[in-house]
């Protein structure tokens, strides 16, 4: 995903210090991390962005989740925040 974004769009990436594993232990190399800006139906949410090799090409963490996310609807697959609705899983 973000090598999909336009080189003058970037964002210049920290090194991360971060030790990443998945489900079954393996590393997973972090190529560096930058404040960005999520747009979800065209609100803005700060955040942290860790840059990684993964498939799917993005996980919203639990440091997200508890800032913004007042309720989960899994009925609607919906993250509700204060601001805008996120549909998920489509």
């Amino acid at each position: 995903m973000f090598d999909q974004i336009l080189e003058r769009n970037k964002p210049n990436l920290e090194p991360s210090r971060l030790n990443i594993k998945d489900v079954n232990g393996n590393t997973i190399i972090a190529y560096g991390q930058s404040i960005m800006n999520l747009n979800f139906n065209g609100k803005q949410f700060p955040q942290t962005i860790i840059v990684c090799d993964i498939s799917p090409d993005a996980i919203i963490g639990q440091d997200f989740l508890l800032h913004y996310i007042n309720k989960i609807d899994y009925q609607r697959m919906v993250l509700q925040t204060s601001l805008t609705d996120i549909q998920c899983w489509v």
